[in-house]
C-alpha cells in the first residue's frame, strides 16, 4: 500500500488516519467510551481491523493491511481501554509501557 492507513491508540481516543491520495488525507477520533465493537478479520499475512461506535452517523472503515499480530494487539488493546473505562481506572501513577501491559492482559481476558 503506497498511502497506508494508520491507526494511534491513546488512554481516552482513537485516532484513525486514511491515507486516500497524495497530500489527501481523513482522520477520525473516536473517544473509548463510544466504541461498541472492535473486530479484526485475518487473512494469510495481513489483517483489517473495524470498528462500530456509537455516535457516529456510519461507522468509520476498516484500517486495513495490519500485519496479523499487530491487528490482534490492537484488539486487546481497545478492549482493555474499554474495560477500563467502564470501570472508572485510573492510570495517572503507572508509566506508558506498563498501562500498556495492563490494558492489553485485560483485553486479551475479554477477547
Amino acid at each position: 500500500d503506497f498511502f497506508p492507513d494508520k491507526i494511534i491508540i491513546d488512554e481516552n481516543k482513537i485516532d484513525l488516519i486514511y491515507n486516500d491520495f497524495f497530500w489527501m488525507t481523513r482522520a477520525y477520533s473516536v473517544l473509548i467510551e463510544n466504541i461498541k465493537t472492535v473486530r479484526v478479520n485475518t487473512g494469510p499475512f495481513f489483517a483489517s481491523l473495524s470498528m462500530e461506535v456509537a455516535g457516529f452517523e456510519a461507522n468509520p472503515d476498516p484500517i486495513n493491511f495490519l500485519w496479523k499480530s499487530e491487528a490482534i494487539c490492537a484488539k486487546r488493546i481497545i478492549l482493555g481501554l474499554m474495560a477500563c473505562t467502564k470501570e472508572h481506572i485510573d492510570f495517572s501513577g503507572h508509566r506508558a509501557h506498563e498501562v500498556r501491559q495492563i490494558v492489553e492482559e485485560i483485553g486479551r481476558a475479554s477477547d
